[in-house]
């Protein structure tokens, strides 16, 4: 393959060798040059260098033709043609969304891994798309083991991932997930109900320190945005959030939903209990891609794309929305029999004709001992629901207080929103006042060098006048002085 040589200018002394590549061919990104540097494609005088080697100015590099080498047509041999063409029968092969000449949208399906890892010894996603695009396309890849990856999902998660088919599209699509330009949207089930209809969490994401293989909400780790939606809710059992990541970090969403104490149905790596798991025969976490909308790296046309939910997660759904109706029903019958018995102990019954002795059935009389003690507690009961009424009615106020409280405290941050949009002029205008201040400084500066200058230049007129005069004085008194001669005595004197 022919070689180019590269020349570090003086702009890049002491720069990174993949950030100096990737600034200067544009349309490849830092990612893809580190992989060409540790595959010895870009040497120094023959010796193959590091992504991290310090690059000095006047360094001549030879790099090869980057056109040549991602063409389609580029002799080189992915280590991936020598796997095996079989995926074995555990394998749930994904469906394409949508395919063009520059990317692929597929809806992965729960329990396909990605790409491989150490802890996976079967058949990947990547595996799938070697054999779906065959060499003429995975040949222009440096990497073998992601190809086009842009992103991904866990093995457990389905939905929506998206795949580019030439390294021109992979840069751009990375470059629209760094800039945040890519919009994602998740459906997923979690415990209990969150207090607020919506919200952002903010909250860093890192490494846990008790388990480095797991995620954790850390001083030390980068931020992270998620906004979510209550989109239904089932009982106190469960919700149903839409999820709009803002930022993509690793397990982003299942470490921020059980931040907020709402962990994910089913995912027991961050704090879903297994008695729920069980109840509603959950067998992972309930969290699914459902939408993803980009810029086509080509046409720059936005292009939206979704996932169908997948039936399991319609199964779960199903059985919440179940057992919050059973849940439902009991809490109005056990209400309307409440109030039955309260009417019954009410209304004014005829007294009960004696129970006359049986010798041969002696039950009866206990049976009717029963009896007379349930009636003594229900009227107690009675009693008691009478004596709810006042409390019932001290809560009506009290709630009618609370309201007038909120509308109070809805003034209050009114007022408060009011103020804060005042300390918000006062403070542009204090910005703006700086702004001029610095700029009168700078003005005053550039005037006092002005006058520091025409003071010098009065200076050196002093002295030149000075000179002068001292000039002049001094051919004044040579003009005026006359010279001595011998004076000799004339001879026709005595």
């Amino acid at each position: 393959m022919p070689h180019n040589q590269f020349v570090i200018t003086p702009e890049y002394d002491g720069s990174r060798l993949d950030v100096v590549l990737a600034d200067s061919f544009k349309e490849y990104s830092r990612v893809f040059m580190q992989k060409a540097l540790r595959k010895g494609l870009v040497t120094l005088h023959g010796s193959v260098v590091s992504p991290s080697y310090r690059a000095h100015a006047g360094e001549v590099f030879s790099v090869p033709d980057w056109k040549e080498l991602t063409s389609p047509s580029a002799a080189l041999r992915l280590p991936s043609e020598e796997k095996k063409s079989g995926l074995g029968e555990g394998f749930r092969e994904p469906d394409i969304i949508f395919e063009d000449e520059s990317l692929m949208v597929i809806d992965k399906p729960v329990g396909v891994v990605v790409h491989a890892a150490p802890s996976h010894h079967g058949a990947t996603l990547i595996d799938w798309v070697v054999r779906h695009w065959g060499k003429s396309v995975t040949k222009v890849f440096t990497d073998p083991e992601r190809l086009g990856l842009v992103h991904r999902l866990d093995k457990e998660t389905s939905g929506v991932l998206l795949m580019a088919k030439t390294v021109e599209s992979q840069t751009a699509l990375s470059r629209q997930f760094g800039e945040r330009s890519v919009r994602k949207i998740y459906r997923a089930l979690v415990e209990g109900v969150p207090s607020a209809a919506k919200g952002i969490v903010s909250a860093p994401i890192g490494r846990s320190r008790k388990n480095p293989a797991r995620m954790a909400v850390t001083g030390s780790g980068r931020p992270s945005e998620t906004d979510f939606r209550v989109e239904a809710s089932y009982g106190s059992a469960a919700a149903e959030l839409e999820l709009e990541p803002k930022t993509g970090r690793t397990h982003q969403i299942r470490v921020h939903c059980a931040a907020i104490g709402h962990p994910i149905l089913g995912d027991q790596a961050y704090g879903s209990h297994t008695a729920l798991m069980e109840k509603y025969n959950i067998r992972r976490p309930m969290l699914h891609a459902c939408k993803l909308e980009i810029n086509h790296p080509v046409t720059s046309k936005r292009m939206c794309f979704n996932a169908p939910l997948p039936a399991d997660f319609k199964d779960a759904r199903k059985r919440l929305r179940n057992a919050a109706a059973v849940l439902a029903i009991m809490c109005l019958t056990g209400l309307s029999a409440l109030h039955a018995d309260e009417r019954s102990s009410g209304t004014d019954a005829a007294p009960a004709a004696p129970a006359k002795p049986h010798h041969r059935v002696p039950e009866s009389y206990a049976t009717a001992k029963q009896v007379h003690h349930l009636e003594k507690e229900i009227s107690s009961l009675g009693s008691e629901i009478n004596a709810f009424g006042p409390r019932l009615d001290a809560l009506r106020q009290q709630v009618a207080d609370l309201e007038k409280g909120m509308e109070a405290i809805g003034n209050f941050s009114q007022r408060i929103s009011d103020v804060e949009h005042a300390l918000a002029d006062i403070n542009s205008k204090a910005v703006r006042a700086n702004v001029a201040a610095e700029d009168s400084k700078t003005q005053l500066m550039d005037i006092s060098r002005q006058v520091k200058t025409m003071q010098n230049s009065v200076e050196q007129l002093r002295d030149e006048v000075s000179r002068l005069k001292s000039e002049a004085g001094q051919r004044a008194v040579q003009q005026e002085a006359v010279p001595v001669e011998s004076v000799v005595p004339s001879s026709g004197t005595r």
